[in-house]
C-alpha cells in the first residue's frame, strides 16, 4: 500500500510532541507499507531522501524564525506549504495522512483524494473556538479563520483525535465519531528501558516549546516560592521558540540566574530521556494541551509530573500526574524531592500510548476503509 503523510513541521528537524507521534506512526507503517512524507524543509534536510524506511520530499527552506512570526505561526509560510501539495498529483496514493494544521493545504488534499479515489485520514490536536482564533490572529479576521477551518475539517474518510478532550470537541462541531479514533503512540518502550542514570537530582524541570501558552512566567514564579524555601533545588527549562527572551528577562529580574537554567533542545532524545529521568520533578503550567506527551514520556522514565488544576489536559493524562491550584504547586514540588510525595511509577496506562500499537490499530482501520490487499 502506498501512503502518503502530509505534515509541515516532520520530527526530528522540529521537536515536538505531535511531531514524534506522527514519525512513529510513519516509521512503522514504512515497515509494511511504501510511505511517502510531503513537508517543508528544515535546516538539515535535503530536498529528497530516504530515511528509516520513509521517503521525504520537502519544499521550500524554512526554520523556527520564519515560521513563527508575531508570537503566532507564519501564514505565508503556511500558504507556501499548502501551494506545494500540486506535488502530490505527480504520484498515485492509496491513503493520505494529514494533520488538521495548517489548514490551508486542505483543499488541494481533499481535491487530490476524490480525484484519484483515495482515502483521507485527518489527525486533529486541537479544535479552536472563535474567541481563540481570534485571540490568536489577534483581529477579527480569526472569526472567518474559524468558520474557515470548521468547514475544511469535514469530509476525511477517517479523524485521529490525540486525546478524548480532542475527540468530544470534535464531536461538537458535527463530526461523526463513528468516524473518529483516539490514538496517538508516542512512548517506545524500548527507548524508555534502555535509559540509563545515575540517580535522582533536586532537580525542576520543563521541556517543550517556549510559547505564550506554556506559562513559563507562572512556572518560574512558582518555583521561586519553592526555592525560598529550599535554595539546594535548581530548575531546567529545555526549548526554544518566541518567549525566550520574555523568559530571559523574568528569570533576571527575580534573580534566579543561578536557579534556573535556559537550554536549547537537546540533538539526540536519548540525552533528553536521560535529562528527564534524572530530574525530581517535571513541572507542567500550560494553559493550553491538546494532550502533554512531555508528561506522558516523564512518567513513563519515573518522573512525576506535578500541573496546575487550570491545566486542560485530558482526563487520560491527567490521573498520571500531581494536580493543585497554582499557588500550592511549590509546596507539591518539595513534597515530592523530599520523598513524600507522589510516586512517578509507570502505570499499566502508559501502554495505550505504544509505539508498539501503530501497527495493529492500522491494519484495523485500513480493513475498515476497503483498503485490505492493496
Amino acid at each position: 500500500m502506498k501512503i502518503a503523510f502530509v505534515y509541515d513541521v516532520p520530527y526530528p528537524w522540529h521537536v515536538g510532541g505531535i511531531e514524534m507521534g506522527n514519525y512513529n506512526e510513519a516509521k512503522e507503517l514504512a515497515k509494511e507499507n511504501e510511505v511517502h512524507f510531503f513537508t517543508m524543509q528544515w535546516p538539515g534536510m535535503e530536498k529528497e531522501f530516504e530515511k528509516n524506511g520513509i521517503r521525504y520530499h520537502a519544499f521550500h527552506k524554512v526554520n523556527d524564525s520564519k515560521i513563527y512570526r508575531h508570537g503566532r505561526r507564519s501564514i505565508r509560510e503556511a500558504l507556501l506549504f499548502s501551494l506545494s501539495m500540486v506535488r502530490l498529483f505527480t504520484m498515485r496514493f492509496d491513503v493520505i495522512i494529514a494533520n488538521h494544521f495548517p489548514i490551508l493545504h486542505l483543499p488541494l488534499v481533499k481535491l487530490y483524494c476524490r480525484l484519484y479515489n483515495c482515502k483521507l485520514v485527518i489527525e486533529v490536536a486541537e479544535v479552536w473556538e472563535s474567541g481563540y482564533w481570534m485571540k490568536y490572529l489577534h483581529s477579527n479576521s480569526g472569526f472567518l479563520a474559524y468558520v474557515y477551518s470548521r468547514f475544511l475539517i469535514k469530509g476525511a474518510d477517517l479523524y485521529i483525535a490525540i486525546s478524548s478532550t480532542t475527540k468530544k470537541e470534535m464531536r461538537k462541531i458535527g463530526i461523526d465519531s463513528s468516524r473518529i479514533r483516539t490514538f496517538i503512540p508516542i512512548v517506545d518502550m524500548n527507548e524508555i528501558n534502555s535509559v540509563r542514570h545515575s540517580g535522582k537530582e533536586r532537580l525542576v524541570m520543563f521541556a517543550g516549546r517556549l510559547v505564550k501558552e506554556k506559562r513559563l512566567d507562572i512556572w518560574v514564579r512558582v518555583f521561586a516560592k519553592a526555592y525560598e524555601k529550599d535554595s539546594s533545588i535548581r530548575g531546567e527549562i529545555v526549548g526554544t521558540g518566541p518567549e525566550r527572551d520574555e523568559i530571559l528577562g523574568i528569570i533576571k529580574e527575580m534573580k534566579l540566574e543561578k536557579a534556573i537554567k535556559v537550554i536549547k533542545p537537546f540533538d539526540d532524545k536519548a540525552l533528553l530521556y536521560r535529562k528527564m529521568s534524572e530530574a525530581s520533578v517535571f513541572m507542567n503550567t500550560s494553559e493550553r494541551e491538546g494532550l502533554s506527551i512531555v508528561s506522558i514520556e516523564s512518567v513513563a522514565l519515573g518522573t512525576p509530573v506535578i500541573i496546575p488544576d487550570y491545566s486542560p489536559i485530558p482526563p487520560e493524562v491527567r490521573r498520571l500526574c500531581i494536580v493543585d491550584k497554582t499557588e500550592n504547586l511549590h509546596e507539591r514540588i518539595l513534597e515530592v524531592i523530599k520523598g513524600k510525595g507522589k510516586a512517578g511509577l509507570r502505570p499499566a496506562s502508559i501502554e495505550a500510548f505504544s509505539v508498539s500499537s501503530v501497527l495493529p490499530f492500522y491494519r484495523k482501520e485500513f480493513k475498515r476503509l476497503g483498503l485490505e490487499g492493496r
